[in-house]
């Protein structure tokens, strides 16, 4: 998993384990952004194929604003799945990962 700053904009990317038994069962992944008290400030949808996301500046500042003062410290991949009922489950999460 990787960080990178460009401008005000915030690169994430990560390695998708499509090799994974059920991985067919991933119907979105969610990239959640948290405070430095870990509350989650931001949640970002992407497609299961997709392996980086770019945050633009305005919706980086928003996520800290929603933070109140608090810095946006960390990052994490979470799988999600529907079932026959139309409920979301997470299947997965990934490690919390720093923001530098």
């Amino acid at each position: 998993m990787g960080v990178t700053w460009s401008g005000g904009d915030l690169l994430l990317s990560w390695a998708n384990p499509t090799s994974e038994t059920n991985w067919d069962q991933v119907d979105q992944l969610r990239i959640v952004i948290f405070d430095n008290l870990s509350n989650a400030v931001l949640y970002v949808r992407v497609a299961p194929t997709d392996d980086t996301v770019t945050i633009p500046a305005a919706l980086v500042a928003q996520a800290a604003t929603v933070a109140g003062g608090s810095a946006l410290a960390t990052w994490q991949v979470q799988t999600r799945a529907h079932d026959g009922n139309g409920m979301n489950h997470a299947r997965a999460y990934s490690n919390t990962l720093p923001l530098p």
